[in-house]
C-alpha cells in the first residue's frame, strides 16, 4: 500500500491526545488462518497465518470530536498483506447545532443493500483472495455534514484517491509478478494524485421508508483493467512495445445514485438506481492468460438493484432473517462488453440465537444469471463470542467460475475456495 504522509500525520499529531485521561481506547488482535484446496500447484501455499490489529481512540470536547481508528495486518507469507491503514481517523467541529465540518480519513457508507452496493462507491478496499470478505480503507476528506430540511446533507471533498491494496505475486494468486503502481486515467489521460473529486449525498427518513441520493467524480475503484497503454498498431492487430502488461488502471468518472428502503409491517423492500459516466477514453491493452491481446475501456453502464429482506422469530428466542438481492448492469453502448457479474442473484438464510455469546449463523449462494458456465459462489459463516473478551469464527467459500474467466472479474479467485477461523481478543 502507498504510505501516505498524511495519515502518518494524523497519526503523529494524534498521539499526545491519547495520553489524556478523557480519551477513550479500544482495539482488539485477531489470529487469521486459512487452509486452501489443493491447486495441484507446488508455488502456492494451501494455508495462511496472519495477525491483525484494530485500534479505536477517541475522545469528545465541548465542540470537537476527535478518532483514531486504524488497522494493522501481519502475514508471514504474503508481502501484500504486510499493511497498517486508516479507517476513522479525523477532527470534527460542531458550528452549530445542526452541522459539522471535518476532516482527516474516513470509512464513508452509503448504501442500505447488504452484498450489491452500487452506491458504496467511496473507499478503496484490501483485494485478497475472497470476493465477499475484504477491509475498506480510509479515505482522505474535508467536508460538511449538516441536517437541512429534515434530513441529512453531507459534501465531502476527496482530493488524494486511495489506491486499493491488489494482491502480490507471493499470495495464492501466484501471479507472475506483482502488479505495477496503479494508474489514474481522466479525461485528459493520466489523472493526478490530487484533483478536484468529490462526494454530495443527501437522506431523509419518512414514517415507512428511508431515501437517499448520491453524486460524485472520483476514480472507480470497482472496476479494475490491468495491461498497459504502450502498444502498437500493425494493421488490425495490436502488440505491446513491452513484456510489463502488469499495471492496475482504474478510470476517473461521475457517478450518481438513490437507494430507498420501505419498511412493511413484516418485511423490507430495498431498490437501487446507479450510472456511471465515465471521462476517460484511454484503451488498455489486455493480454489474458491464454496470450490473448484485446483492447479495453470501461464504457458508461446502469445498474438496477432489488432487494427483500425478512424477519423470522422462533421458539427460545432466536431470530432468522431472509435475505434476497438480484442486480442488473447494462451497458450504454452499441459494444458487448465483459462485465463480471452483470445479472446476478444472491440468496442468503442468518440466524442469531440472540443468547450470552451472541451466536450467529449464515448461508448464503451468489449466482451469475447470466453465465452459461454456473459462475458465482456459496459461503458458510458461524461465529460467537466465548467469556468476556473473545471472540471465534468459521468461515468457508466455494467458487465456481469457469477456466476462462477474466482476472478484471471472478476469475481472480479460481481455485481459492478455502476455509478460515479467525479468534479474537478484546482489549
Amino acid at each position: 500500500m502507498e504510505k501516505s504522509f498524511l495519515f502518518l500525520f494524523f497519526f503523529i499529531i494524534f498521539i499526545p491526545l491519547s495520553y489524556s485521561d478523557s480519551w477513550e481506547n479500544k482495539a482488539d488482535l485477531t489470529l487469521e488462518l486459512r487452509q486452501f484446496v489443493d491447486d495441484n500447484n507446488d508455488e502456492t501455499f494451501e494455508n495462511q497465518r496472519a495477525l491483525k490489529l484494530a485500534y479505536q481512540g477517541g475522545r469528545n470536547y465541548s465542540k470537537y470530536e476527535v478518532k483514531l481508528n486504524f488497522s494493522a495486518r501481519y502475514d508471514d507469507q504474503d508481502p501484500s498483506r504486510k499493511v497498517i491503514y486508516p479507517e476513522d481517523t479525523f477532527v470534527r467541529y460542531a458550528l452549530g447545532p445542526d452541522t459539522l465540518i471535518g476532516g482527516g480519513y474516513k470509512i464513508l457508507n452509503f448504501s442500505y443493500m447488504e452484498v450489491f452496493n452500487p452506491l458504496d462507491v467511496a473507499n478503496a478496499r484490501i483485494f485478497d483472495v475472497s470476493a465477499v470478505e475484504f477491509d475498506k480503507l480510509g479515505e482522505l476528506f474535508l467536508g460538511i455534514e449538516s441536517y437541512v430540511y429534515k434530513g441529512d446533507f453531507k459534501f465531502f471533498l476527496t482530493p488524494h484517491p486511495t489506491r486499493p491494496i491488489l494482491p502480490g505475486k507471493d499470495s495464492r494468486v501466484n501471479l507472475p509478478k506483482n502488479f505495477n503502481k496503479a494508474q489514474w486515467l481522466g479525461q485528459d489521460g493520466d489523472e493526478p494524485d490530487w484533483s478536484d473529486h468529490f462526494i454530495m449525498s443527501y437522506e431523509k427518513v419518512f414514517d415507512d421508508f428511508d431515501l437517499m441520493f448520491l453524486f460524485s467524480k472520483g476514480m472507480d475503484r470497482n472496476r479494475l483493467f490491468i495491461g498497459t497503454l504502450d502498444y502498437s498498431r500493425l494493421g488490425s492487430v495490436y502488440i505491446p512495445d513491452s513484456s510489463d502488461v502488469f499495471t492496475p488502471f482504474y478510470f476517473e468518472r461521475y457517478f450518481s445514485g438513490v437507494s430507498t428502503v420501505y419498511n412493511f409491517s413484516s418485511f423490507q423492500l430495498k431498490g437501487a438506481l446507479a450510472h456511471s459516466y465515465y471521462l476517460a477514453e484511454d484503451e488498455v491493452l489486455n493480454v489474458n492468460s491464454e496470450l490473448e491481446v484485446q483492447l479495453k475501456s470501461p464504457k458508461d453502464y446502469s445498474v438496477a438493484v432489488l432487494g427483500f429482506e425478512k424477519s423470522i422469530s422462533h421458539s427460545g428466542g432466536i431470530d432468522s432473517t431472509l435475505l434476497a438481492e438480484v442486480q442488473y448492469s447494462f451497458i450504454h453502448e452499441d459494444d458487448e462488453e465483459e462485465f463480471p457479474l452483470q445479472n446476478d442473484l444472491f440468496l442468503a438464510w442468518r440466524i442469531s440465537f440472540n443468547d450470552i455469546n451472541s451466536k450467529t449463523l449464515l448461508f448464503s449462494i451468489l449466482q451469475d444469471l447470466e453465465s452459461p458456465e454456473q459462475e458465482g459462489f456459496t459461503q458458510f459463516k458461524y461465529s460467537q463470542r466465548f467469556s468476556q473478551t473473545w471472540f471465534y469464527e468459521i468461515y468457508f467459500v466455494d467458487y465456481f467460475i469457469p477456466d476462462d474467466a477474466s482476472l478484471e472479474g471472478l476469475g481472480l479467485f479460481r481455485e481459492k475456495e478455502h476455509v478460515s477461523l479467525k479468534i479474537k481478543k478484546y482489549f
